[in-house]
């Protein structure tokens, strides 16, 4: 009976924190689903009990939909919605590819180890097939309008296999060697915001395929999580094809 008692108290001291926190200090708290745990309470052990107090509290204390965790990830103020005091909330532009501390969008690049791959990620003006060739040329082209590395969606980026013979461009053959690359293959995408901050996305991948150039839906399909879409074309020297490789955020 005594056991029991402890833990039935040791129950109870951590729900009245949760719902203090939450009356007295407005935080969001949430707790995971506990469905699954024994109805007969006694049966709980100290680890479960530990690990609901150090594992499963969300804590937002500006309620801007990012906790405490994920501010100190981005650096972001973690007592400001609107880190940057440019009229839109941090949330807001980490969600749709913005700098949450300074002005337009963070810095991105890709590096793929087992082809030898570090390059940065250019942003075209416009989604006009001149503008996207421009990007390709200063690097690894992100298509306007898609998902935000890291963020959900599936975000399109493209490279070079080859080029014209006079063209001179530093990354004429960036993604010449991304046929290497098999399923499980990892790759990652990191972002440096204009603080310095940096934040790196792995990828692992899960799907590789060629396909005729004309479908395109396939290129922008939307997945489920964060998912990066890397094309170029097929076979080296030819556009009549493509070869896309997509990876998968790793948890």
């Amino acid at each position: 009976m005594k056991i029991e008692l402890k833990k039935i108290s040791k129950v109870a001291i951590i729900s009245s924190l949760i719902m203090s926190m939450w009356l007295y200090f407005g935080y969001d708290v949430s707790v995971i689903n506990a469905q699954r745990v024994s109805k007969d309470i006694s049966s709980l052990s100290d680890k479960i009990a530990s690990k609901i107090v150090s594992g499963f509290i969300r804590v937002d204390s500006d309620r801007d939909g990012l906790s405490d965790v994920e501010e100190d990830v981005y650096g972001t103020h973690p007592y400001m919605k609107d880190t940057d005091r440019d009229g839109y909330s941090d949330t807001m532009e980490i969600k749709f590819g913005y700098d949450p501390t300074g002005a337009g969008r963070p810095d991105l690049s890709i590096h793929i180890p087992k082809i030898n791959i570090s390059a940065p990620i250019t942003y075209p003006v416009s989604r006009a097939e001149s503008d996207i060739q421009d990007a390709m040329d200063n690097g690894v082209a992100y298509y306007p309008g898609t998902g935000f590395p890291g963020q959900e969606g599936n975000a399109y980026l493209t490279g070079h296999s080859s080029n014209y013979f006079w063209s001179r461009g530093k990354y004429n053959k960036i993604f010449r060697e991304l046929r290497q690359l098999e399923i499980g293959d990892t790759f990652s995408i990191v972002q440096t915001q204009s603080t310095g901050k940096k934040i790196n996305y792995n990828y692992r991948i899960y799907e590789k395929r060629i396909t005729e150039n004309s479908d395109k839906s396939l290129f922008f399909a939307d997945r489920e999580g964060s998912v990066v879409t890397l094309v170029t074309s097929w076979p080296i020297g030819a556009t009549k094809q493509r070869l896309m490789v997509r990876g998968i955020l790793i948890k």
